[in-house]
């Protein structure tokens, strides 16, 4: 980082050669008119040059992490009037919309910034200039704030909402099943075997008889949510992979509050891969893996494989189905037993631009993805558009319908 530069101001400069100007004026005509002209630039002068010299400002940032839409300010410290500049970077919003401004004296200047996308900002370099308070002196003082990890947004609340009764396939949920889990299934005549602590006393003394509680297996498994970011297809405002986020943080959050283990599985080397926990340090993990995210990742290799699968995980699979490889993935899972949902995170306006030789293209590739869609649904897997957090009901839903087919 370049080390602070002192110096005077251009207000100074000026006054000076004013000065300068008017005693040789003064001098050369022998008017001494003009040197009372000049005398309020020369007291000026005189009080700069005993005034003591500003130091370097500093900047710091309110966070190092933020949500998408959030607010974190940047502000300065120093003890006299401050300048406060920064360099202007895509997807962020600035309060002054030019990224600049002045404080004064006593006062802390702030600039205020907002991120739209998901990822990691740099900010900066930031540039401050510290004055002395007649603003004859500056102090240049270049700063490089460390990167701001901004995560997607979590709202799950009207997902939540609108399903009355939680779904009975993974995780921290009851089988139909009857044996030693937590879950009451009846009350019946004790039998020899059963253990003396799920007798239940209320009903053996109205009933006169020994009587224990009967209860449902508690089923687990993990919840894997594997995101495609070998194609990003879409506009700034938002494509395929910022949509595979979004379902990612959903799903994440909704099991991980019902108590499951999930995990991230990445096709490319965009997001990367974490093994299947539970609690709440999961979901920081997970939201650290997309905040620390680099867009700029190369995603024209194969999909990597997902090796670490127990029979019978439940896995969410966010792609915009577009590539023949990704597909081939998604049955393979189905091959090794495992119950997948696929969500599709093809942005719903997306057009091709261009002659009408790139339009037409682009539909005979639409063609082949519908194709795929539905060799994907024979093979009994529900492909789902992801539209927001809203999109969670049917994905539910769908699963229910799937245990209840398993049932039967």
């Amino acid at each position: 980082m370049p080390a602070a530069a002192s110096g005077h101001t251009a207000a100074y400069v000026r006054a000076l050669l004013t000065c300068s100007f008017g005693a040789l004026l003064a001098i050369l005509t022998g008017r001494a008119e003009v040197l009372l002209l000049v005398s309020a630039l020369a007291a000026w002068l005189a009080l700069a040059a005993a005034s003591p010299k500003p130091r370097p400002a500093a900047a710091r940032l309110s966070s190092s992490r933020a949500r998408e839409g959030e607010v974190c300010e940047l502000t300065s410290e120093a003890a006299g009037p401050v300048a406060l500049a920064t360099t202007l970077r895509a997807h962020t919003k600035y309060t002054p919309a030019w990224g600049a401004v002045l404080g004064g004296a006593g006062s802390k200047a702030k600039i205020s910034l907002s991120f739209s996308r998901w990822g990691m900002y740099e900010v900066g370099p930031v540039t401050l200039v510290s004055h002395d308070a007649l603003f004859s002196q500056r102090c240049l003082s270049p700063c490089q704030l460390p990167p701001v990890r901004v995560t997607p947004r979590a709202d799950t609340s009207s997902a939540r909402s609108s399903l009355a009764h939680p779904i009975g396939v993974t995780g921290a949920h009851t089988s139909p099943r009857r044996g030693d889990g937590s879950a009451l299934a009846d009350v019946r005549p004790f039998l020899p075997g059963d253990r003396l602590r799920r007798i239940n006393w209320r009903v053996t003394s109205r009933v006169g008889e020994l009587h224990t509680n009967a209860t449902l297996t508690d089923r687990d498994t993990d919840v894997i949510i594997a995101v495609d970011t070998l194609t990003d297809v879409g506009s700034d405002t938002g494509s395929s992979l910022d949509t595979s986020v979004s379902a990612l943080n959903v799903l994440a959050r909704y099991y991980l509050d019902a108590g499951d283990r999930v995990g991230l599985h990445d096709f490319g080397t965009v997001l990367g891969s974490l093994r299947p926990r539970s609690g709440r340090g999961q979901y920081r993990l997970l939201t650290d893996l997309v905040a620390g995210a680099e867009r700029a990742t190369a995603r024209n290799n194969r999909p990597r494989p997902l090796y670490r699968l127990r029979g019978g995980s439940l896995v969410f699979v966010c792609s915009p189905l577009l590539r023949a490889d990704v597909t081939d993935e998604v049955i393979s899972l189905l091959a090794r037993g495992a119950q997948v949902v696929l969500i599709d995170t093809l942005p719903g306006d997306l057009t091709a631009e261009g002659d009408e030789t790139r339009r037409l293209a682009w539909r005979l590739r639409l063609l082949e993805r519908a194709e795929t869609v539905a060799r994907i649904e024979e093979y009994g897997t529900p492909v789902i558009p992801w539209r927001g957090s809203e999109s969670l009901s049917p994905v539910l839903a769908s699963l229910s319908r799937q245990g209840a087919r398993r049932r039967r």
